[in-house]
């Protein structure tokens, strides 16, 4: 049985330092299910997810047919600077009913390097990542380079795509 992300899982973080069908198993084994059989035994194990039924030939999809990229303009919470053009990468679910995964890169990264993982979460959860300002297709602004400005980005993109309910942020 397919485990799920359930609503009020916390957030879970991790790396995304992989980039091949290998990390998806890794994250499918550490993943913990929380089933319908679980559930209804009155115990929650927490975080879930969809992973479990990823097969390689998933990974092995492209996603250059999909219409990936959204460009966002806004202006930072808090900072009087002209906006900042942001790549976001927002990837609509295959199937209705699932979660919002913000994918989040390193520094001097860009969200390219989720690209491998992206065709298998999409099936079921919206996916939303984005380059960082300064990395990627991003922006290159002089000043801004904070953790704070970077969180700021984040929250704002969210607002810019209507994003309302909780999401799952990995990176």
């Amino acid at each position: 049985m397919r485990g799920r992300l359930a609503a009020d899982s916390p957030g879970f973080l991790f790396s995304n330092s992989w980039r091949s069908p290998r990390s998806l198993r890794f994250f499918r084994r550490i993943f913990r299910y929380n089933t319908p059989e679980k559930q209804e035994g009155g115990e929650n194990m927490g975080l879930s997810a969809v992973i479990d039924s990823i097969r390689a030939s998933d990974v092995a999809q492209t996603t250059d047919s999909m219409e990936l990229y959204r460009t966002a303009v806004f202006v930072p919470s808090g900072f009087a600077e002209p906006p900042v053009r942001l790549s976001v990468l927002d990837v609509p679910p295959h199937q209705p009913g699932g979660e919002t995964l913000v994918l989040l890169h390193g520094y001097a990264a860009n969200s390219s390097w989720w690209r491998p993982q992206i065709p298998a979460l999409a099936q079921e959860n919206r996916v939303i990542a984005l380059d960082a300002r300064g990395n990627g297709l991003s922006a290159q602004p002089e000043t801004g380079y904070t953790t704070e400005q970077l969180a700021d980005d984040v929250a704002a993109v969210l607002d810019d795509l209507g994003v309302t309910e909780p999401v799952i942020v990995a990176g």
